[in-house]
């Protein structure tokens, strides 16, 4: 599997395994190869709407904003099989 099919198997399995959560704005962050393993650690990054938070900026505009959350996504590159999800912390 190629890194672009990796993504696509990363992307959707986030899209259906927090669908019911509501998240917005998912997005690829980072890709590894790690060849010794045979996967591909794929992050992926979303907002959910209970990490949001309003301001007083925020208030006035009625824009909310939020923290990301970021996981990290091992996708066998053999098959695109999905083998794991993990949280990724961001300092």
């Amino acid at each position: 599997m190629d890194v672009k099919g990796a993504v696509i198997a990363a992307k959707k399995w986030v899209a259906d395994a927090f669908q019911s959560e509501g998240i917005t704005n998912v997005g690829l962050e980072e890709i590894v190869l790690e060849p010794s393993d045979g996967v591909w650690q794929i992050t992926i990054g979303f907002n959910r709407l209970w990490n949001s938070f309003r301001d007083s900026m925020d208030e006035m505009s009625g824009k909310r904003t939020g923290t990301r959350v970021y996981k990290i996504v091992t996708v066998k590159e053999n098959d695109g099989t999905v083998v794991s999800i993990k949280n990724r912390d961001v300092d």
